[in-house]
């Protein structure tokens, strides 16, 4: 093969690596075009855990599920403070219970974190429970499943193993004393 036909033979091999080269670059267009043009929101994502997190790679909140922890497994959005520490959560539990809590900062008060709690139970009745530092409730909001409610002061005595719940209504102030078990 002499060098004329050697050339012309590039030639050709050139002109169509060419027009491959344009084909698909025009091709990609295409495809970019038809990807950008699409809404990229989606209907629907599965996942058991998301969980986000900061700039640093802590995560700061994660939703999925409680196997058991508190109340029965439960669909969950837990919140945590910079450190990685829990500061709240919400759930729905297996049995039937709603709730809302938000906790006080690590190593504040008593191991159990919990500080406000929002609950509804699975009779419809709510409450909102305010726990001190030694996660005592010395008072709550409450409503029962049948109507009525009221506001609850709570006080513990701790020797006798007993709380004295006072409730005040509108028309009402009643007392009693519950066993605080064990």
């Amino acid at each position: 093969m002499n060098t004329d036909e050697t050339i012309a033979r590039l030639q050709k091999q050139l002109n169509r690596l060419q027009t491959i080269t344009v084909a698909m670059g025009a091709g990609l267009a295409v495809v970019l075009v038809a990807g950008a043009a699409r809404d990229p929101i989606q209907d629907e994502i599965k996942a058991r855990r998301i969980a986000l997190v900061d700039s640093r790679g802590v995560e700061r909140v994660v939703l999925g599920e409680d196997s058991g922890r508190r109340h029965g497994r439960s669909a969950a959005v837990w919140i945590y403070d910079e450190t990685g520490a829990e500061r709240g959560g919400l759930g729905t539990f297996e049995n039937g219970q709603a709730s809302l809590a938000l906790d006080a900062p690590a190593g504040v008060g008593a191991t159990m974190p919990d500080r406000l709690g929002l609950v509804v139970s699975s009779t419809g009745a709510a409450s909102v429970q305010l726990n001190n530092n030694d996660t005592g409730v010395p008072v709550r909001l409450v409503t029962d499943p049948g109507g009525g409610g009221g506001v609850e002061l709570i006080e513990f005595d701790h020797a006798e193993k007993k709380a004295r719940i006072r409730r005040l209504t509108y028309g009402d102030d009643t007392r009693r004393e519950v066993s605080m078990g064990g």
